[in-house]
């Protein structure tokens, strides 16, 4: 079977990473939601019982999912970390202790649901380690009949093992509609399943011996059925002995050789190698005779693998010569004969694996930039990524060419009303304010994570709507001041997009920005001009040290850019003789221009002089 990394970041698991994302103790709590969302069982349960809820992965998902006010009491050999609304217990399951103990939370109530994800410690054998979770789900479905009330649900995982038909047998016995599926979360190559059992049929009184494993699990001939008072499958259903029986093992040579090989691997329950062609040939790998093992716990993929082995064992023993005579036996190769292929036969084998292997590294190497560019794609459209185009700066420059177009529209509208110009003012003033700190804050939470944005959309029915009439104004005032609703951002987000908001609108205009560049451009042409002066200058071999620092401070003095001086514009007076030149006018200092001051008047009325020429030669 596919080995998997099972620790950490090394897990290649979508379930697990997206458990650390959205807050859920396991990835387990996925499995129990899609079941969920196919049997609907927890929207109705006011009292649910979780067995084995370390660490609390099922108990969040409980919580979610159930009504408002729902008992809810989780049970574990070891401690459960605190869950808001939930009961934990740290006790045994198969204990007389943990009975009383559930049965003092209850305080008389039956429970509506009891949900089941327990497993022993596992590492030993597979059918030890099989028996032991069949054995702890028997103890888990008795505990689960003394608590459930009639019509309650039970859920539970088990294993598929040969234990697998004797467990259905019991939830048959004891609830009416018993359905086994296995959920989107769970592992392909894991051989967990669950199993919905509903309506539970509460009998007045139950064999002890459906609880009894040595008598469930023995394995024994046909037998008659137990006429159980909970008893309710037809009697053409077999027993868990008879559909036992029917479980047996195969030679992989009958497997390969016969053509129903489909109906053959259906009902085998393990693979014998009885060849050492098949044993000793390289495509026959330690994954694969794990796989041969245990036919019934393998997944989708393991079927496939082994198919695909068989049927390149087919085309190796087509190319075999058949020997007509006892001679030619003899004549083998030695080698030939204790392994059933030749040298030539086996560096196919392996060109042909070394292929499959270079074929395979790129077709895992191709998914797996598929996938890093699915989620590039899906950082881009959650305006989590920036790019050179998507960046704020352009952003914001496009914005602020928006609303600089807008103003000089409405400067340039002259002839429009003012009711209008009002209207696209505040257009404006919506566009310079988009959202606010808090609004940008909730809105990057909702966009980054799908259980926060489900949060907040919930939040949205809240009892602080307070929107009724006729109420007393000391009742109104009293509510402004204590009936608030806390926001679901903390004040360090909060001040972040403060914090970028201040620094957007700090930044200079593009016009500015311009200008600027455009002096320093300037500044930086003088500077080169002046550096090659000054070189021409040090080069000179005649001249000495004073006369070069002289020519170097002229030209620096030369290069100096001189502040512009203010014209003051004075206006003329008239004077007794034309002949005599007007000095300069007291109070007035620097340079100055006299003016006439009938020049500007004179100006005006020559323009509209112009425009009734122009309007006379139109008509």
């Amino acid at each position: 079977m596919t080995k998997k990394a099972k620790l950490g970041k090394r897990r290649k698991d979508r379930f697990y990473h997206l458990a650390k994302e959205t807050g859920y103790r396991s990835r387990s709590a996925f499995k129990l939601l899609q079941l969920n969302r196919q049997f609907n069982f927890l929207q109705t349960a006011r009292v649910l019982i979780d067995l084995c809820a370390a660490p609390g992965g099922w108990l969040q998902a409980a919580v979610e999912n159930t009504p408002v006010s729902s008992l809810i009491i989780g049970v574990d050999l070891v401690p459960i970390k605190p869950i808001h609304n939930v009961i934990t217990l740290q006790e045994d399951i198969t204990t007389e202790k943990c009975r009383q103990s559930l049965q003092r939370e209850l305080k008389g109530w039956k429970a509506d649901c009891v949900i089941h994800d327990g497993a022993p410690n596992v590492g030993t054998a597979w059918i030890q380690d099989a028996f032991s979770q069949a054995t702890l789900c028997l103890k888990a479905v008795k505990l689960a009949c003394d608590f459930l009330r009639k019509g309650g649900s039970f859920v539970t995982k088990v294993f598929r093992s040969k234990d697998y038909h004797s467990l259905l047998w019991v939830f048959q016995q004891l609830f009416k509609k018993v359905s086994a599926t296995k959920p989107q979360a769970s592992r392909n190559e894991s051989a967990e399943i669950f199993v919905v059992c509903q309506n539970y049929i509460a009998p007045d009184k139950i064999d002890p011996r459906i609880f009894d494993s040595k008598f469930i699990f023995e394995e024994v001939e046909p037998m008659k059925k137990l006429q159980l008072p909970a008893m309710t499958s037809s009697s053409t259903q077999k027993t868990p002995a008879e559909e036992y029986s029917e479980l047996k093992q195969i030679n992989v040579s009958e497997f390969v050789a016969r053509a129903d090989f489909m109906d053959v691997l259906a009902k085998a329950s393990e693979l014998v190698f009885d060849s050492s062609v098949f044993l000793r040939h390289p495509l026959t790998t330690e994954d694969l005779k794990d796989c041969c093992k245990d036919i019934r716990v393998l997944g989708k993929a393991d079927i496939r693998r082994l198919l695909t082995w068989r049927k390149k064992m087919r085309e190796f023993l087509d190319r075999q010569p058949e020997s007509d005579s006892e001679n030619d036996e003899k004549d083998t190769n030695k080698e030939t004969e204790e392994t059933g292929f030749t040298i030539e036969d086996e560096a196919d084998a392996m060109a042909q694996q070394i292929r499959l292997d270079v074929h395979m590294k790129a077709k895992r190497k191709k998914r797996k930039d598929q996938m890093k560019e699915r989620k590039q794609q899906e950082k881009m459209r959650l305006k989590m990524l920036v790019t050179e185009k998507s960046g704020n700066f352009f952003h914001d420059q496009e914005l602020f060419s928006k609303r600089v177009n807008m103003k000089k529209t409405l400067e340039s509208d002259h002839e429009e009303s003012v009711p209008t110009k009002k209207k696209k003012q505040r257009q404006v003033e919506e566009v310079e304010d988009d959202l606010d700190p808090v609004g940008l804050a909730i809105g990057t939470k909702m966009a980054t994570s799908k259980k926060a944005k489900r949060e907040i959309e919930d939040s949205g029915y809240h009892r602080w709507s307070f929107n009724d009439d006729d109420l007393p104004d000391w009742f109104v005032e009293e509510e402004k001041k204590f009936y608030v609703k806390q926001m679901p951002v903390t004040r360090e987000e909060v001040d972040q997009y403060n914090k970028r908001l201040k620094d957007l609108s700090a930044r200079p205009i593009a016009k500015i920005v311009e200008a600027k560049a455009r002096k320093k451009k300037k500044a930086l042409r003088r500077l080169q001009v002046l550096r090659k002066k000054a070189e021409s200058v040090t080069d000179l071999s005649g001249a000495s040290g004073v006369e070069k620092a002289s020519q170097l401070r002229n030209i620096y003095k030369k290069m100096q850019l001189k502040p512009k001086e203010k014209v003051q514009y004075v206006v003329s007076k008239k004077h007794g003789t034309r002949s005599r030149k007007p000095g300069r006018p007291a109070g007035v200092k620097g340079r100055y221009k006299m003016v006439d001051s009938r020049m500007k008047k004179d100006k005006r009325a020559e323009k509209n002089q112009q425009k009734a020429q122009k309007r006379k030669r139109r008509k």
